[in-house]
């Protein structure tokens, strides 16, 4: 199980969010196990590229394959949207 969270630029028009959002939709090719959820704009910690705001999206994938990281991060880091991002690997729970 992995976890997403994204860091989009506040001042990103509703377009193109839509096709961020889109985009990194596209890369889980099976949708089932997919969830995602808008977090809303929040206050930085620390200006990322001259926003103290960022506008949080959180996914939470339940499988383990299907994505190429390697080209995801590419993605990830090129797309001028995305101000931060942070894959994580989740263990899942084990019922006693």
């Amino acid at each position: 199980m992995y976890q997403l969270v994204l860091v989009l630029n506040p001042s990103t028009d509703e377009k193109g969010k839509q096709t961020v959002l889109a985009d990194v939709n596209a890369w889980f090719k099976d949708k089932e196990g997919v969830k995602s959820e808008h977090l809303g704009i929040k206050d930085l910690a620390y200006e990322i590229a001259d926003n103290k705001k960022g506008d949080f999206w959180q996914w939470n994938i339940e499988k383990e394959d299907g994505i190429n990281f390697k080209e995801f991060n590419l993605y990830l880091n090129r797309n001028k949207d995305i101000i931060r991002y942070l894959i994580l690997k989740v263990k899942k729970e084990v019922n006693k």
